[in-house]
């Protein structure tokens, strides 16, 4: 579980690794724990840039590799603890639950919605107090080695260079048991939103729109055909329920690590209520801060962004207008049938080729057009390493948005990996152009020696695939 990960092979402030571990090895370290002596090396600290679209650079703490080995055993007795007990509502870090299954929730769920509330907390991680930290893990925890054992966890300060810098709040990030910490903090937000979601909710249905209505009743009562189809057209074209019914409310909840948005249907002003309250909540009882610049509340109809994904409302279907069995009378029409669709997640395309720009796949010329562009820094790799290299992004790719409605457009995505890649591949054996390295090595860029090929899919039909993970 240690091992098995690259990453946590890297050193920390000292050289020492998980090469040559011994059973003396954890004999030492667990008379260290029962006897209440083990304690934490300072950790590395290094600084690596934002994801796309973000400035800065964010801390990355790296432990020892030995020590992680204890950080992953109170992450364990965590997880068993805290696990059974948190809502349904959150999905980051957890078993069986990531990025997909909060989307698949949205996707089901969502179809109705009026408003969301797309919320962000200010420096989540790097600002819970370590005092609120303690207080909630000694309601379910009463071991004192336990307690400190975290606490100690928690205070351990980092090296940047030679420079010690001390831990008085927040999780470390690149620490084994941040997440489940953080999740254990944030499950209190989980269950302020699911209690406001009880006293929110109400009604059992929208009221019927009075304007539909009463074109219903005048289409019935009319004996002009023209009139009785206007009637229709304009019906079709009108909700068949009150939007704005102040009698019917309903909000859903859905948190990713310290992502999250609610969905509701609900006024304007009453979405700005449901904002305030969350934001008063996480100050006087997390000591937490959310994001007023960043927390946006928007129309679902007009979209947002959540969890690489972006969401949109698709409004109904309507069903052909038939006709009662029998009958040829066209005041025997029955009216067209609804059905809401469900959220649409779809694949930001224009972000992921900013991405790939910004990785050095393509390139945009002075008038904005779009290129393939040569990886130089592959050129020397063999063939056989040039495509690994390029599969392991395609795949993925495909695999992380294999939920996505618009899955097909994902195709200009593949062709832009496969250009590059043919590029790469001239430029390796001095053949000029893309083209030749088409005629040369085949539309996949088979590899002669190793029969190696670009992935490719055979079919970029929308398939609204969404998949669960075990976390380790």
């Amino acid at each position: 579980m240690i091992k098995g990960k690259p990453g946590n092979m890297t050193r920390g402030v000292t050289k020492e690794t998980l090469d040559g571990i011994s059973m003396d090895f954890f004999t030492k370290i667990s008379e260290c724990l029962l006897k209440g002596k083990f304690n934490f090396t300072p950790t590395r600290l290094i600084r690596i840039p934002k994801g796309l679209g973000k400035t800065g650079e964010r801390p990355l703490s790296i432990a020892s590799p030995r020590e992680k080995i204890v950080q992953k055993a109170i992450a364990l007795t965590l997880e068993t603890i805290y696990e059974p007990n948190f809502s349904e509502n959150s999905h980051g870090f957890r078993p069986n639950r990531g990025v997909h299954t909060a989307l698949k929730q949205l996707h089901i769920q969502g179809g109705t919605y009026t408003w969301v509330i797309n919320g962000d907390i200010s420096k989540c991680f790097d600002k819970i107090p370590h005092e609120k930290i303690m207080k909630l893990l000694s309601q379910h925890i009463s071991c004192h080695r336990t307690l400190e054992l975290i606490k100690k966890s928690l205070i351990n300060p980092a090296m940047l260079g030679k420079i010690i810098i001390p831990s008085h709040q927040g999780t470390p990030q690149g620490s084994i048991i941040s997440p489940i910490l953080s999740n254990i903090v944030l499950h209190e937000l989980d269950s302020f939103c699911d209690n406001l979601k009880k006293n929110f909710d109400i009604g059992r249905a929208r009221k019927v729109n009075p304007k539909y209505h009463s074109l219903g009743s005048s289409r019935y009562k009319s004996k002009n055909p023209i009139l009785r189809a206007n009637h229709l057209k304009r019906m079709m074209n009108m909700p068949a329920k009150d939007t704005q019914d102040p009698n019917f409310r309903r909000l859903i909840y859905v948190r990713y690590a310290d992502d999250f948005v609610l969905l509701l249907i609900c006024s304007q002003t009453e979405a700005f209520t449901i904002k305030r309250k969350i934001s008063d909540f996480l100050k006087n009882h997390l000591q937490l801060e959310l994001n007023a610049s960043k927390t946006t509340i928007a129309n679902v109809k007009d979209g947002f962004e959540f969890l690489g994904a972006h969401i949109i409302q698709r409004g109904t279907i309507i069903a052909p207008v038939r006709r009662a069995k029998g009958t040829t009378d066209d005041k025997t029409l029955i009216f067209r049938s609804r059905h809401v669709r469900r959220l649409s997640v779809l694949a930001p395309i224009e972000k992921i080729i900013q991405k790939m720009i910004n990785l050095g796949f393509a390139r945009r010329n002075h008038l904005g057009n779009l290129y393939a562009k040569s990886r130089r820094d592959l050129v020397n790799l063999s063939h056989y390493e040039i495509l690994s290299f390029y599969n392991s992004r395609i795949r993925g790719t495909l695999n992380f948005y294999s939920f996505a409605a618009n899955y097909s457009q994902l195709r200009k995505i593949w062709w832009i990996f496969a250009q590059s890649c043919a590029i790469t591949l001239a430029l390796k054996y001095k053949i000029k152009t893309m083209r030749k390295a088409f005629l040369k090595l085949g539309k996949n860029l088979k590899d002669p020696n190793s029969d190696t090929e670009l992935y490719s899919e055979k079919s970029m039909k929308v398939k609204h695939e969404y998949k669960t993970r075990q976390n380790s």
